[in-house]
């Protein structure tokens, strides 16, 4: 599978990206459209030092990907999906300060 492909509004791919607290990009990766973020972002964890804190967007909300920064020692900062029945606890507040 080609990480670019085409859709009805053209050609498409999904980047996903690392980058540290100065929002400098330190690793990417390409992934097709239709492929879940968590395993692109699974690996993009892996092959980096543990990280005090790791945040991504609800793309990335499951127990499995959750496991990872926990394993590592980081704090994993995710928004949780609206459809969870349990809710993980998260820091609302750092994630809408670095969305903005």
């Amino acid at each position: 599978m080609q990480p670019i492909g085409r859709s009805r509004g053209g050609q498409i791919t999904k980047v996903h990206v690392v980058a540290n607290s100065f929002g400098r990009l330190i690793v990417f990766k390409r992934a097709p459209r239709r492929m879940s973020d968590v395993p692109p972002a699974h690996s993009l964890i892996e092959q980096l030092p543990a990280a005090e804190r790791v945040l991504t967007d609800t793309a990335c909300d499951s127990d499995e990907f959750r496991e990872l920064p926990e394993g590592r020692g980081s704090v994993p900062t995710i928004k949780p999906n609206p459809t969870r029945n349990n809710i993980p606890s998260f820091d609302e507040r750092l994630l809408t300060k670095v969305a903005t």
